[in-house]
């Protein structure tokens, strides 16, 4: 036999894929069924040639395999907007008013908004909040005024102070209220949460 000779394309030795790792498991089959306990599980050994370990599974044929730590709970997404307390510290000062149109929002959607979005460095102070009817994401059609200034759609908002530009601070732009004559109040927002009928010495 030539040992020189080289081996044809696949004549030599064949490997097999790597195994994938095949999930948490206990060394024996005692601490296997100490980690089931009462709960029903079927304890196994594994199939896996790389792997020597016994695991759990929830019955019969489950191909899922569970894990001995506890479950591991969703991830919520982090609220970012203001606490209970300056939500409603707002609602106080809104007189539980939608500040677009005055109309009272108790016993209907309603929410705290921000005159200076988020994401443009608006904060979760009471002078960059106000009340509005609507949740915010215009489930409720019209009547979602949140929804509709969020979107800065009405160009009035913004003159109103509803709405406030990124480059401007809240606390120095009025909030016009309508008044029960049809005219216009403005006031300024305080980050105590009040109103003033005073401009801030920063904005005379």
């Amino acid at each position: 036999m030539n040992r020189n000779k080289p081996l044809a394309r696949g004549a030599g030795p064949k490997r097999s894929a790597p195994l994938l790792p095949c999930g948490p498991g206990w060394p024996t089959r005692e601490k296997a069924e100490q980690a089931a306990g009462d709960s029903g599980r079927e304890v196994f050994r594994c199939l896996n040639r790389a792997c020597t370990r016994w695991h759990l599974r929830d019955a019969p044929g489950a191909r899922r395999l569970l894990s001995a730590v506890a479950p591991v709970r969703p991830l919520r997404r982090r609220d970012t907007g203001p606490s209970a307390r300056v939500r409603l510290q707002v609602y106080e000062r809104d007189g539980y008013c939608c500040a677009c149109c005055g109309q009272s929002v108790i016993g209907r959607p309603h929410s705290v908004g921000h005159r200076k979005r988020r994401s443009q460095g608006g904060t979760n102070t009471p002078d960059n909040l106000l009340t509005f009817l609507g949740y915010g994401n215009g489930i409720t059609g019209d009547e979602d005024h949140h929804y509709r200034i969020d979107r800065r759609t009405d160009p009035l908002d913004e003159e109103r102070g509803l709405t406030v530009r990124r480059h401007l601070d809240p606390a120095l732009v009025p909030v016009k209220t309508r008044r029960e004559d049809g005219s216009l109040l403005a006031e300024w927002l305080t980050v105590d949460g009040l109103r003033t009928a005073e401009r801030p010495e920063a904005a005379a």
